[in-house]
């Protein structure tokens, strides 16, 4: 539970307005500010089902889908983010509501996707919760044979180029 920037923004504004008005409606406008955050963070601290979906084994250098659904009813106020751990890369990483992403795994092996973070705002936009999902997923990574086969008839052909 954080306070987002339009927060700060709020208290700039309400600390330059303290310069114009009297100290008693300063402090007013603080007070209301803060108990409008603390309720928003409170809209926003709902929990969150997150489902990943995405195939167990890739092949190396191949994009595979990967797919991040919530079950929020209102998706505009949900940020959801997939960590890229070293050897895969995930694109696009962020999306709002949910996320279709192409995933590439560059080496041969064991992988493990971290689970997938998602980030919800308030409807103020004055405080987000920001919550994990429940578990990593583990992808084998095999050897590209169909393109491996390729190359090996194109050299048997002299068809190979560099």
């Amino acid at each position: 539970m954080t306070p987002t920037a339009r927060a700060a923004y709020a208290v700039l504004v309400v600390a330059l307005v303290a310069l114009l008005v009297p100290g008693a409606v300063s402090l007013t406008l603080l007070a209301i500010l803060v108990i409008a955050t603390v309720v928003d963070v409170g809209i926003a601290h709902h929990r969150l089902r997150v489902r990943r979906t995405m195939p167990r084994t890739l092949a190396r250098g191949v994009p595979a889908a990967l797919s991040v659904e919530t079950d929020s009813e209102t998706p505009g106020r949900i940020e959801i983010r997939q960590a890229q751990p070293a050897d895969v890369s995930v694109e696009p990483s962020v999306g709002d509501g949910s996320l279709a992403a192409r995933v590439v795994a560059h080496r041969r092996g064991e992988a493990v996707l971290p689970p997938v973070t998602a980030r919800c705002r308030g409807p103020l936009g004055l405080g987000r919760c920001t919550f994990a999902g429940e578990g990593e997923a583990h992808l084998l990574v095999y050897p590209d044979v169909v393109a491996a086969q390729k190359v090996v008839v194109a050299l048997r052909r002299g068809q190979f180029r560099d």
